[in-house]
């Protein structure tokens, strides 16, 4: 499977959850599994949405997880808080744009 992408060359990358989301393409990280102990060079030129809960996991750790995969050059990196009262939608890094937020 080396070398090998999702056909939408999109992914969400779930933190501290497993969720329900848009694509099938996903990887969910534990709760309390360090960010860097995951090899993200395999979202490297796709499509990423980092999904998280404010309400469960602190932001802190979210940027964390956003630092890690950004240093491998997605095309796009959304950040999505999913919690009731999150703060919604962040583009880290677009096609038009690059790199909009540093994390």
């Amino acid at each position: 499977m080396r070398g090998m992408v999702p056909a939408r060359r999109e992914v969400t990358v779930i933190l501290d959850g497993w969720g329900h989301l848009l694509n099938l393409e996903r990887v969910c990280v534990p709760p309390g599994e360090p960010v860097e102990s995951f090899d993200w060079s395999f979202l490297r030129r796709l499509s990423v949405l980092v999904a998280w809960r404010s309400d469960i996991t602190h932001r802190n750790r979210a940027m964390h997880l956003v630092g890690n995969i950004l240093a491998i050059d997605p095309v796009r990196l959304v950040l999505i808080d999913r919690a009731p009262t999150g703060c919604g939608v962040e583009f880290i890094k677009s096609v038009e744009h690059g790199v909009e937020v540093r994390p």
